[in-house]
């Protein structure tokens, strides 16, 4: 049963019984054509005392209800979806940035491993650049969610070791 049918029967169980069963009957075969067809639903609902309507009989306006429809998609979208799609995108931000500083981790940790005479720094520093190459390289669409945990990784866990090297200019040394 639509929102109009119970509509309808809220409003004849308020007439008396004589009445009821003949409007409901009639405003229920009304109901019936209207899903089907609304220039003649507007015109078999004219004179129905039950059935309410914004404006005059003859000025029934599918233009205006379309434009009323998209500005309600419009700011469903401006307040709902757009602020939802940005968390979305936030997330995945952090997820790809937490996922690039993990497997950067690993590497320098497995290389560490493997040649434990070179400085841990340059084994992070490796992993930072063949890391970052490969996203560049590969998966071009994810370099900008990389960007601040590559600087996270330069500035915060290999700053001062740059430093005290002497600059880029003698880590650069090959490994």
């Amino acid at each position: 049963m639509s929102c109009c049918d119970t509509l309808l029967l809220s409003r004849a169980g308020h007439l008396g019984d004589s009445d009821s069963c003949h409007g409901i009957k009639s405003d229920l075969s009304r109901l019936s054509l209207q899903r089907h067809n609304w220039k003649g639903a507007h015109k078999a609902s004219v004179g129905c005392p039950y059935l309410e309507t914004d404006g005059e009989p003859g000025d029934f306006d599918p233009m205006n209800i379309a434009k009323q429809l998209r500005d309600l998609g419009d700011h469903y979208d401006a307040t709902v979806i757009q602020p939802l799609m940005r968390d979305v995108q936030r997330a995945r931000t952090d997820q790809v940035a937490s996922m690039f500083t993990n497997r950067v981790e690993y590497l320098c940790k497995t290389w560490v491993a493997e040649r434990p005479e070179i400085v841990p720094e340059k084994h992070l520093l490796k992993a930072t650049m063949t890391l970052s190459l490969y996203l560049k390289n590969n998966c071009p669409d994810l370099k900008e969610y990389v960007r601040d945990a590559i600087f996270h990784i330069l500035n915060n866990q290999l700053g001062s070791w740059i430093m005290q090297q002497g600059g880029w200019e003698s880590v650069s040394s090959p490994l």
